[in-house]
C-alpha cells in the first residue's frame, strides 16, 4: 500500500531458493505490484528476475511469476511468457502465461492506439485554429454587418421550396415511379 521502491532489493531477496515457498510466492506477487513505481533500471532488475522464475520448481511461484509480469506492464516480458507457455508441463501455468502475454500485447496495441489519437487531435486542433483565424480575417473584412454573403443570400435560400425548383406538380406511374408533369 506505500509503493515504497526501496522494499524491491528485499522482495528480490526474498524470492530466492531457500524460502518458504509462500512467501517466494508472495514476494513474486508484491514485486509485481512495486515495480511499475520504481525507476527503470529497478523494473529491469525486476522483469528479468521474474523470467527466472517462469521455470520455478514450485508452481505457485510460477503462477505468481505470470501474474507479476502482467502487472509490470513491460512488453519486452511477451517472449520469455510465450516461450514459459510452450514449454510449460502444468497447464495453469500455460493458460496463465498465454493470458498474460496477450494481456502485455493489448496495452501496447492501446500505446500505439493513444498515440494516434493524440497526433490526430493535435493536428485537428491546428486546422480548427487555422479556421478561426481565416473566420476572424473574413468578418474584419467584411465589417460588423450583414456578413459575407450580404443579406440577398439568405432570402434566395429561403425562397425556394420542394418543388419550387421544377415549377410542376409530381404524379406516380402504375410502376410507382415518379414522374413530373
Amino acid at each position: 500500500a506505500l509503493r515504497d521502491p526501496r522494499a524491491i532489493d528485499m522482495l528480490l531477496d526474498y524470492t530466492q531458493w531457500g524460502r518458504h515457498q509462500s512467501a517466494r510466492r508472495a514476494a513474486t506477487e508484491a514485486l509485481g505490484r512495486l515495480a511499475p513505481f520504481a525507476e527503470e533500471a529497478v523494473r529491469l532488475r525486476v522483469r528479468e528476475r521474474l523470467e527466472e522464475l517462469l521455470d520455478d520448481r514450485a508452481l505457485r511461484v510460477q503462477l505468481a511469476a505470470t501474474d507479476a509480469l502482467a502487472n509490470l506492464g513491460d512488453v519486452r516480458a511477451m517472449g520469455p511468457l510465450g516461450a514459459a507457455g510452450a514449454r510449460a508441463l502444468e497447464g495453469r501455468v500455460t493458460r496463465n502465461a498465454r493470458i498474460a502475454a496477450r494481456t502485455l500485447g493489448q496495452r501496447a496495441d492501446k500505446g500505439a492506439e493513444v498515440q494516434a489519437l493524440k497526433t490526430d487531435l493535435e493536428r485537428l486542433q491546428q486546422e480548427n485554429q487555422g479556421l478561426k483565424d481565416r473566420l476572424t480575417k473574413l468578418e474584419a473584412q467584411v465589417g460588423q454587418g450583414a456578413g459575407p454573403g450580404g443579406g440577398d443570400a439568405r432570402a434566395k435560400r429561403t425562397s425556394r421550396g420542394v418543388g419550387a425548383a421544377s415549377g410542376g406538380k409530381q404524379s406516380t406511374t402504375g410502376r410507382g415511379r415518379r414522374t413530373r408533369a
